[in-house]
C-alpha cells in the first residue's frame, strides 16, 4: 500500500522502489508478541520469503544463533533446519557456502551426524565457496563423534568392550587427528593447534577407556604440547582468547600427572596468565566460553589443592546461573568432556568426600550436556 501511494503521489520519483533497492529482501512483517491474535507460524510460512542462496544461508545462520545463544528448543530447531533442507537443498545445497551453513545449523541444533554430512558435502562442492573453517569443524566433529560412540559403549558380560565398535571409533578419531594435524602444519593458527589438541585429547580418552593408561598419558602429553603451541601463538598475537588453549593445557597436565607424588602442581605463571586472559575477555567481550572458563579454572585449582568440596556449592550455583543464560548442548558437551577428563583423574586418588564432590559436579555438568527428554 505504501509503495502504491508513493507511486501515485509522484510518478517521476523512484521513492516507491526504495525498499526493493536497499532493504533486506528476506524481511517480513511479524505481529507484535503482545498481539493476542499472534500465532506460531509453521516453518513453511516462516521461510516463504527465501528467494536466493544468500537468503537461505542467512536463515540457516539465524537458526544456528537461536540454538546457541537464545535457548531455542532443539527439537523445534531441528524441525526448521530439516524443513529448509527438504525445501531448498536440491536448489542450492551444492554450493559450498550453503552446505556449510546447513552444517553449522545442524551442529548447533545437536544433530552431529547431519552436520558432518553437510560439512563433507561443502568440501566436495565444485564452486570452492566453503571456507577453511569447514575443514576444521569437520575434523572437530568427527573426533567428537568417535569419542561419543566409544563413550556409549558398555562392557559385555565378559567385561570386555566390543572391539569392532571401538576400532570404528578409533579410526574416526585418528582420521580427524591426521586431518587437523595437516591443517595446523599447512597454515598454523592458534585455532588449528587447539583443534588438533582437542582431537588428540579424545584419542587419549579412548585409550584410557580401553585400559591402555600408558598410551593415554602419552597422547595427553602430545595434546598438551599442541595446546601449548596454540597458547604461545595466541599470546604473541595478543589474542583475547589465550585462555582457551591455556585451560585445556591445564586440564591435560592434571589428567596426565596430577595424581603423581612428584607432580609440582600447575605452573603459577601460566595459571595467572590464563586467569588474566579470562578476566579480560569477560570485561571486554563476554561470552559463554569466558564465563565458564572462570568457573573451570577455579575447579582446576581446587582439585590441585584437593579441596573441591569446599567450593562445590559456589561452583554449582555459578553453573546454574550460566546455564540459565546459555543452554547450547554443543557448548555444554565441551565443558562436560573437559570435566570428565579432570574429575575422573582426580577421583582415582582423592578422599571419599572429595570423590563424592567430584561425582556430583560431573553429574551436574553431564545433565546440562544431554538433550532434554521428550514429552
Amino acid at each position: 500500500t505504501a509503495r502504491e501511494a508513493a507511486w501515485n503521489a509522484d510518478r517521476n520519483s523512484n521513492t516507491w522502489a526504495a525498499y526493493q533497492a536497499y532493504g533486506d529482501p528476506d524481511w517480513v512483517y511479524r505481529r507484535s508478541p503482545q498481539d493476542t491474535m499472534n500465532v506460531t507460524r509453521s516453518p513453511k510460512d516462516e521461510f516463504d520469503g527465501i528467494a536466493s542462496p544468500l537468503g537461505l544461508a542467512l536463515a540457516l545462520e539465524e537458526q544456528a544463533v537461536k540454538s546457541k545463544w537464545m535457548r531455542a528448543d532443539s527439537a523445534a530447531q531441528l524441525e526448521k533446519v530439516r524443513h529448509l533442507e527438504a525445501r531448498f537443498a536440491s536448489l542450492w545445497g551444492g554450493m559450498g557456502a550453503v552446505a556449510e551453513a546447513y552444517a553449522l545449523a545442524y551442529a548447533e541444533a545437536g544433530d552431529r551426524d547431519a552436520a558432518i554430512g553437510w560439512y563433507e558435502r561443502a568440501l566436495r562442492s565444485n564452486d570452492g565457496s566453503a571456507s577453511m573453517r569447514a575443514q576444521e569443524q569437520l575434523g572437530n566433529l568427527r573426533a567428537r563423534r568417535g569419542w561419543d560412540r566409544a563413550q556409549a559403549l558398555k562392557p559385555g558380560k565378559d567385561g570386555i568392550l566390543d572391539s569392532r565398535t571401538m576400532k570404528a571409533a578409533r579410526d574416526e578419531i585418528v582420521s580427524a587427528v591426521h586431518s587437523l594435524q595437516s591443517l595446523a602444519a599447512l597454515q598454523p593458527t592458534a585455532e588449528r593447534h587447539s583443534l588438533y589438541g582437542s582431537a588428540l585429547k579424545r584419542l587419549a580418552l579412548l585409550d584410557d577407556k580401553a585400559g591402555d593408561t600408558t598410551n593415554a598419558r602419552a597422547r595427553m602429553d602430545e595434546a598438551a604440547q599442541a595446546y601449548r603451541r596454540a597458547q604461545q601463538m595466541a599470546r604473541a598475537a595478543d589474542d583475547p582468547k589465550e585462555y582457551y588453549p591455556g585451560l585445556n593445557r591445564m586440564a591435560l597436565e592434571y589428567a596426565a600427572h596430577g595424581g603423581r607424588a612428584d607432580w609440582p602442581g600447575f605452573d603459577r605463571v601460566n595459571s595467572e596468565a590464563v586467569r588474566r586472559s579470562l578476566q579480560r575477555a569477560v570485561s571486554e567481550n563476554p561470552s559463554f566460553e569466558s564465563h565458564v572458563g572462570l568457573i573451570e579454572i577455579d575447579v582446576f585449582e581446587a582439585v590441585a589443592a584437593r579441596r573441591l568440596g569446599a567450593v562445590l556449592t559456589e561452583t554449582r550455583n555459578a553453573l546454574v546461573n550460566l546455564h540459565a543464560k546459555s543452554a547450547s548442548l554443543k557448548s555444554w558437551q565441551s565443558v562436560a568432556d573437559q570435566a570428565d577428563l579432570v574429575l575422573r583423574a582426580y577421583m582415582r586418588h582423592a578422599s571419599e568426600l572429595e570423590k563424592q564432590a567430584a561425582s556430583e559436579l560431573l553429574a551436574n555438568l553431564q545433565s546440562y550436556a544431554s538433550p532434554s527428554p521428550g514429552p
